[in-house]
Formats: C-alpha cells, sequence, structure tokens
C-alpha cells in the first residue's frame, strides 16, 4: 500500500530551531490560549536574557585572562632582567 510522505518545510525547521514544544503542538493541532501564549513569551524573554549575559561573561572573561595572561609575562620578565 501506498504511504503518503511527510514532508518539512524550512519554515518548520525555523520554527523547531526556535521552539521544539511550540513546533510540537502545531504540527499536533493543539492551539494554546493567550494566557498560556504569554508565559511561553514570557520564558523566551528570561532565556534570551540569560544568554545574553552569558554571551558579556564569556567576553569579559576572555579580556580578563588576556589581561592576566600579558601581566604574568611582564612580571616574568621583569623579575629575568
Amino acid at each position: 500500500m501506498y504511504k503518503k510522505r511527510v514532508y518539512i518545510t524550512s519554515s518548520e525547521i525555523g520554527q523547531y530551531t526556535f521552539c521544539s514544544l511550540a513546533w510540537y503542538w502545531n504540527k499536533i493541532g493543539i492551539e494554546l490560549d493567550s494566557e498560556k501564549k504569554n508565559v511561553g513569551i514570557e520564558k523566551h524573554i528570561g532565556l534570551g536574557e540569560n544568554i545574553d549575559l552569558y554571551k558579556k561573561t564569556i567576553k569579559s572573561s576572555k579580556l580578563f585572562l588576556i589581561f592576566a595572561i600579558i601581566s604574568l609575562l611582564l612580571i616574568i620578565i621583569w623579575i629575568l632582567f
């Protein structure tokens, strides 16, 4: 028997990448009320803020590491000469 092939569109891939849970609910036909959507939006905003903070922390850590290495090299040069 012939089985119909299911295709996934590029927009679905984008939606899945953004929020796999929302993609799944949409795929099986579950509609969320506005209150539940607002909770999801707030959670996504919080996650975005955490990611931004993480990126800033990583950048600061790299700058601090570079400063520490340069300082250590200068101290070693000062001690040897």
